[in-house]
């Protein structure tokens, strides 16, 4: 790619339209040696986590720089008023939590309309943006194993059965959405009222041992 052809077809497809666009676009931003450079940029999370591990540890405040970790936060905000993983991407739990915890240690006001929609979005608890999120997240993750030279296969047929039974769960109504750590088991998310019988359409899958249902804690506490 360093050169756009001077004979452009006189009725490009729309794929040939957005090539040209692209080869253009790259081009326009290379360097007069010849090479390209970009900001190396980190989701809301890594300098959220980085004022919140500070403050945990007690250190000296950095007034200056957590200024600029807090505008830096407040600018990628999300529409949705959360934190995406990526640009422009969906609402992600983890991160909006993070972030908002951070602009809260610099010192931004709970009032601040940013902080008011940032508190919203974090309430509102859409499972399933957190579902589909979660669930893609784990198969691109098995997917890369798979691909790998020699392949890594954690799953089993039951695996594969289990992810097909909660797809026409959710196909016929019900709110459930898988993910997979390292292993042939299967996690469903899912609302507590949908538990009892996400539960049953599992068990019924041949190969499965065992299924456990698991509801969050009540949250950190000090215990001494």
């Amino acid at each position: 790619m360093n050169r756009v052809s001077p004979e452009l077809d006189s009725s490009p497809s729309a794929l040939d339209q957005s090539i040209e666009a692209a080869t253009r676009a790259l081009l326009a931003l290379q360097q007069r040696d010849g090479h390209w450079v970009f900001e190396l940029e980190a989701d809301a999370t890594i300098p959220a986590e980085y004022v919140l591990l500070r403050h945990y540890l007690d250190e000296p405040v950095d007034t200056v720089l957590e200024a600029k970790i807090a505008a830096y936060l407040r600018r990628i905000q999300g529409d949705h008023g959360g934190w995406p993983l990526f640009h422009e991407g969906a609402f992600d739990m983890s991160a909006s939590v993070k972030a908002y915890f951070a602009l809260k240690m610099i010192g931004d006001g709970v009032d601040a309309t940013h902080m008011v929609r940032a508190r919203a979005a974090i309430r509102a608890r859409d499972l399933e943006v957190l579902g589909l999120v979660a669930e893609h997240s784990a198969l691109k993750m098995h997917a890369v194993g798979m691909g790998a030279r020699p392949p890594l296969l954690y799953w089993r047929g039951a695996t594969v059965d289990c992810l097909d039974r909660v797809w026409k769960l959710r196909a016929e109504g019900t709110p459930a959405f898988a993910t997979i750590d390292a292993g042939p088991q299967v996690k469903v998310l899912c609302a507590p009222g949908d538990a009892r019988r996400v539960a049953e359409a599992l068990r019924a899958v041949p190969g499965v041992e065992r299924v456990l249902a698991c509801a969050p804690g009540v949250g950190a506490e000090v215990v001494a």
